[in-house]
């Protein structure tokens, strides 16, 4: 992942870079009040929120590092720890030692929207998207030094030092400027395991779905074979086989003579593939006469079966036949006809 460190091409100054942070914290109220838009608490907010500082940076260009200084870098920290429940749990008030309430200074996003309210009403996800989002906007605000560590820039330092000195959290900045390399490495890592979790999870979501699929496939094809059985097609082919003693086919059971008798059907004599046919046609006819067979509802329970299975498979059986140049299904049909003469 780039860091918005490693995407400045040049070091900017603190003066340089307060136009940039401006449009990304405008940006960044503009898509929490479209993710929050019909929330009847904070849609009032965030909308006062967007309208003062769009109203204010018209006079004050630091309207933004103000607002981002007082409420939120004094708990950076807990922002790159992806901390969710240490804003979510904040209480107004605390008790200190000797007894007495003092007010709580709860981080904001904006002069009234509180981090914690908006923080509680947004998934994991768009958690994620706050806390980067803050990150990002600080980032701006650092560069690395000749050793490869992140600092602050030092006239942001500067100017935090002469206008916040009588913050009540003034001296937990002070902390996050001289930790802030360890606080924004440990953020990059939080990322990182956060993608690898991200990418587990994906992986986790195929295998499912594959199961799932494999598993339907496989009812499905148990269906349809049990739907098979109960055909008439099934039911006549059965009753054909059962009748069938293979000893009155001998050059069946001898590759040659069976390879010889569909290449030269004439020379078929002595009981192979043709005498088969005319037993089965036979029987077939027979069913026709005396079992009530109807030739339509065959021709019908054919085609089902074949709809089916290619339902089944995505696999045309008819297909064999049309791409074949070959293949006739009248001369097929003749062959019928011969062998009932």
């Amino acid at each position: 992942m780039i860091s918005a460190i490693e995407e400045k091409n040049t070091i900017l100054s603190f003066f340089e870079i307060i136009p940039i942070i401006n449009d990304k914290y405008v940006s960044f109220l503009k898509n929490i009040l479209e993710k929050f838009k019909y929330h009847d608490e904070l849609v009032g907010p965030l909308e006062h929120d967007l309208k003062l500082t769009i109203d204010k940076l018209e006079i004050n260009k630091y309207q933004v590092i103000d607002t981002i200084t007082d409420n939120l870098l004094f708990c950076l920290e807990q922002i790159c720890d992806h901390n969710s429940d240490y804003f979510i749990y904040q209480k107004d008030n605390i008790q200190k030692k000797n007894g007495k309430m003092y007010k709580n200074k709860l981080p904001k996003i904006g002069n009234r929207t509180l981090l914690k309210r908006v923080l509680k009403e947004s998934d994991r996800k768009f958690s994620e998207k706050i806390f980067k989002d803050i990150i990002e906007l600080f980032t701006l605000l650092t560069l690395k030094d000749e050793n490869n560590i992140i600092i602050f820039n030092n006239e942001y330092i500067k100017y935090v030092k002469e206008n916040f000195n009588d913050n009540k959290n003034f001296s937990k900045i002070i902390m996050v400027f001289d930790n802030i390399n360890n606080i924004l490495n440990s953020s990059l890592d939080s990322e990182e395991e956060d993608i690898i979790e991200e990418e587990n999870l994906e992986i986790e979501v195929a295998k499912k779905t594959k199961t799932t699929k494999n598993k339907s496939k496989k009812n499905s094809t148990e269906d349809f074979m049990k739907g098979l059985e109960n055909t008439k097609i099934a039911q006549l082919a059965k009753n054909i086989s059962e009748k069938i003693n293979m000893n009155d086919y001998p050059d069946l059971c001898d590759p040659t003579k069976l390879l010889s008798s569909f290449a030269n059907p004439s020379s078929d004599e002595s009981g192979g593939i043709q005498n088969l046919l005319k037993f089965v046609v036979s029987e077939v006819e027979d069913a026709f006469k005396n079992n009530n067979l109807n030739e339509k509802d065959l021709v019908g329970e054919a085609q089902n079966i074949m709809g089916e299975f290619q339902n089944m498979s995505g696999f045309d059986p008819m297909s064999l036949f049309k791409n074949n140049e070959n293949f006739n299904m009248n001369q097929f049909a003749d062959i019928f006809e011969k062998m009932k003469k």
